[in-house]
């Protein structure tokens, strides 16, 4: 994006805005490649983890979490939990 001032005959100022970058080419490759190398090469697996209710509502989906048994950090894409189960089937993705 870019801002161009200049005065008119009349000396007010006069500001333009230009979107001459804003292609969907370049804001993809720009802003969501991460997300698309992501969604391309997706490393998903599921495990039960013991989760309770307070562990569920204070989730933070936009936080990784990290795995000690893969010693690495997976993404939360989904959790299914019943009431009546210790353990919770999380689906997890991989991230590089």
């Amino acid at each position: 994006m870019r801002v161009q001032e200049w005065y008119d005959p009349i000396h007010k100022k006069v500001t333009h805005l230009s979107f001459y970058d804003l292609s969907p080419e370049y804001l993809i490759t720009q802003y969501y490649g991460t997300y698309i190398g992501i969604s391309t090469e997706t490393k998903a697996l599921k495990e039960n983890i013991m989760l309770n209710e307070i562990d569920l509502k204070t989730m933070d989906f936009t936080r990784p979490v990290y795995l000690r048994k893969y010693g690495q950090f997976f993404a939360v894409k989904s959790i299914r939990w019943n009431a009546g189960d210790r353990y919770s089937e999380v689906e997890l993705i991989k991230l590089d």
